[in-house]
């Protein structure tokens, strides 16, 4: 990078696989490269120009690279949106998400991509459980498929109600995701089975998934969840 100009900076996911190289970033050969002056790029070089490229640039081992927070956040903006999401999840499940995220993001009023960092910044308050919502809800839209409720409340036969991840009321169909958190524990497992048997009993039909169906065959889980719906 220093040979290509001075000031270069590496930007957005290029630096993002210094700081976290094991997050879950498309395999791209061409890297990110971020000045505050135009530039003719090297061959599998993209520039992007920014007064920001100064002020976000940290030290590593004498490459000039852009903080962990705003590698993060441009990555974040910058992915196509299922790699955005994925990206996303993979922080907050694993609490790799940098300090000062949700101020950062405040601060980016009409910036592109604000929108959606606005929305991970709501995803990011309400907790690591609704990582792996966030990967299902956006699969099942990006694959069209409707008349589901999410966080819904199922009333059974004995009198009782149960909270299930996804509801499609119409055909009875619930769908529950097996976090990658919350589910880890022998009890967790036997308790999500008699959940699933009382939900059998009222006349539900129940789908669950793990938190490694929706990283690595989110595609699969929804064309799944499709086939019951015709």
């Amino acid at each position: 990078m220093a040979l290509t100009w001075p000031e270069a900076v590496l930007w957005g996911p290029s630096a993002l696989r210094l700081w976290l190289p094991r997050a879950p970033l498309p395999t791209d050969d061409v890297t990110l490269a971020a000045s505050t002056q135009n530039h003719r790029p090297a061959r599998r070089l993209r520039l992007v120009r920014t007064a920001a490229a100064d002020a976000q640039a940290e030290d590593w081992t004498g490459l000039r690279v852009q903080s962990p927070l705003w590698a993060v956040i441009d990555s974040l903006r910058m992915l196509e949106h299922p790699a955005a999401d994925g990206l996303f999840a993979w922080l907050l499940t694993r609490e790799k998400m940098p300090p000062g995220f949700t101020e950062a993001v405040g601060s980016m009023s009409r910036q592109p991509g604000a929108v959606r960092l606005r929305a991970y910044v709501e995803y990011y308050r309400s907790g690591a459980a609704a990582a792996s919502e966030l990967l299902l809800h956006g699969g099942l839209r990006r694959k069209g498929i409707s008349g589901w409720l999410p966080n819904a409340l199922v009333h059974l036969a004995d009198g009782s109600a149960v909270a299930v991840d996804i509801l499609f009321p119409a055909i009875k169909l619930v769908v529950e995701i097996d976090g990658y958190a919350f589910h880890g524990t022998r009890q967790a497992f036997e308790a999500d089975r008699e959940r699933d048997r009382r939900l059998l009993r009222s006349g539900y039909k129940v789908m669950r998934f793990t938190w490694r169906d929706l990283t690595e065959r989110l595609d699969s889980v929804t064309s799944e969840i499709a086939h019951h719906l015709r």
